[in-house]
């Protein structure tokens, strides 16, 4: 199916989708395992009422704990316990539902019953709801029930004995347990991030210190939302069939977070991070994986996108759309089933020291996305590396479309756009114009490709080639159907330099140019034609 079709198809399928705003401001720490939040006043630096920006201290509602002899610990913070004096060092029992792996409803195993026993590798959470799931376990030990596939809940009983942190905060234990308690030091407890968040007011900083975050965040308030690193502050999704962070106000600033687990329903698509409306927002260094989308931009401009990790997403790792005038450079993109970076129906944005590798296509820019900047970038293992559908005006300089399956960098029915020292190379095909025309191919070394350096094809008219280094593929250049193009000073040393099919002929192309006193590409003092070697 064509590109372009298939992005329509795309779009109207999102246009359904009934979003959630939010924003964001105030600042929250956790502990290692144990979620736990603090705020403080950092201001953010983009146009942010910061009139008494407060210092709040937030702690999630449930403590992880991990157990060295294959049994459990689980601590529910957010329960009111009173006359802590008197459980001091005392038995204490914990009930919860067990309804199979990774959540409360009911899903099975395969197997004949359900596990009790986990490795000690696996984090234990007891949720507000009073679930208990387990992440990343190793099952070591099962309980025969009567019909595991009847979704009924398993009731198991947890014992332990509650201690006293520092600061009075209760939790649970047992021997040869680690628990990773709370550091209470602020002024108000909260127990999520959303929490935190409702307290903030604008220029207020949410700092998150490193765990496993049940829940979809909604930001509404200009804050800086700030975890401890993408590899220690995890946010799940609660709800998959929404975004994981949904922003929709000016002046966010998010980063140091792994987000998940945001994915489709029906014709709906949800993304890790989601900005909507949102201008002056920098999204770094973050990481976003098994989502539909990474990364999605909605109509928003003027925003930056730094660092950030999106691989392993059923659609794309990074799509803007309708969005325009924003930043996106450092970024990864791997493994994304569909595309590493799209930009659809969106203009003068500026794509720098990006990375697409291994994604069906590495970085798209289609449906009338124009006058965008491409600099620097590398798309390499991918379908194709670059491509452009349907725009104009575009500049691609000094990237590299390296090992990609299709070609390295293609346009289609695409207008006026410049291609300057970019490097394609090892590439089923070097660059290719399908329908495309007065673009400009200039200072390219396109080398090593299995079957052609160039390809202009289906009427690719009135393209200007000069200066380009074509060697080592099979084919140098090959025409179909192609005319009026100005192709001169190219260096072209090849198993076949040139071949062309059916349609407009060689002579309906010019291979020469007026003799000009300039340096060619063979170091020659004047600029004419081409060198065939």
């Amino acid at each position: 199916m064509n590109k372009s079709i298939r992005y329509i198809l795309a779009i109207i399928l999102l246009a359904y989708v009934v979003f959630f705003t939010g924003c964001v401001e105030v600042e929250t720490t956790v502990s290692t395992g144990t979620p736990n939040i603090t705020a403080s006043s950092t201001p953010i630096p983009k146009q942010i009422n910061m009139s008494n920006p407060s210092f709040i201290s937030v702690v999630p509602k449930t403590t992880i704990a991990t157990q060295s002899n294959n049994s459990i610990a689980i601590v529910r913070i957010g329960e009111i316990i009173t006359d802590l004096d008197s459980y001091e060092g005392k038995d204490v029992i914990l009930k919860g539902k067990y309804g199979g792996w990774g959540h409360c409803e009911g899903a099975k195993m395969g197997t004949t019953g359900y596990p009790l026993a986990v490795s000690e590798s696996a984090v234990v959470i007891f949720d507000e709801t009073g679930c208990i799931y387990f992440e990343g376990a190793e099952w070591i030990s099962k309980r025969p029930i009567s019909d595991p596939f009847n979704p009924a809940y398993e009731t198991i009983t947890i014992k332990g004995k509650v201690y006293l942190d520092k600061v009075g905060t209760p939790y649970i234990s047992n021997s040869n347990t680690e628990t990773h308690t709370l550091d209470d030091s602020g002024g108000q407890d909260y127990t999520s991030i959303q929490a935190a968040i409702n307290a903030a007011k604008n220029g207020d900083t949410v700092a998150v210190a490193g765990g496993t975050y049940i829940e979809n965040v909604v930001v509404n308030k200009s804050i800086n939302l700030v975890g401890a690193g993408a590899g220690v502050t995890i946010v799940r999704g609660s709800n998959s069939h929404d975004h994981v962070f949904n922003v929709s106000i000016n002046n966010v600033n998010i980063s140091g977070f792994t987000v998940k687990r945001a994915k489709s329903e029906y014709d709906y698509y949800f993304a890790g991070i989601y900005l909507n409306g949102v201008k002056y927002a920098t999204i770094s260094n973050n990481t976003a994986m098994y989502n539909e989308y990474g990364i999605y931009l909605q109509s928003s401009s003027s925003n930056t996108l730094t660092n950030n990790t999106a691989s392993n997403n059923k659609l794309q790792g990074i799509h803007l759309n309708s969005s325009n005038n924003n930043m996106l450079s450092g970024n990864n993109a791997s493994s994304n089933i569909w595309s590493g970076i799209v930009l659809g129906y969106s203009s003068n944005n500026t794509l720098s020291g990006n990375n697409a590798l291994d994604n069906y296509d590495g970085i798209d820019i289609v449906q009338s996305s124009n006058y965008n900047m491409l600099n620097g970038n590398n798309a390499t293992s991918n379908g194709d590396g670059i491509d452009m559908d349907s725009c104009s005006n575009n500049m691609l300089i000094d990237n590299i479309a390296s090992n990609n399956n299709g070609r390295g960098i293609a346009l289609c029915n695409s207008t006026d756009n410049t291609m300057g020292g970019n490097n394609a190379s090892c590439n089923g095909v070097g660059m290719a114009l399908h329908s495309s025309t007065n673009n400009t191919m200039s200072g390219n070394k396109i080398s090593t490709n299995k079957n052609q350096g160039i390809i202009l094809q289906y009427d690719s008219n009135k393209n200007t080639l000069i200066g380009n280094n074509v060697s080592n593929n099979n084919y140098g250049i090959y025409l179909l159907s192609s005319g009026n193009n100005h192709i001169y000073n190219n260096y072209f040393n090849n198993t076949k330099n040139f071949n062309f099919y059916f349609g407009k002929p060689i002579y309906y192309n010019y291979w020469n140019a007026t003799k000009t006193s300039k340096k060619n590409i063979t170091g020659n003092p004047y600029l004419v034609g081409n060198f065939w070697a």
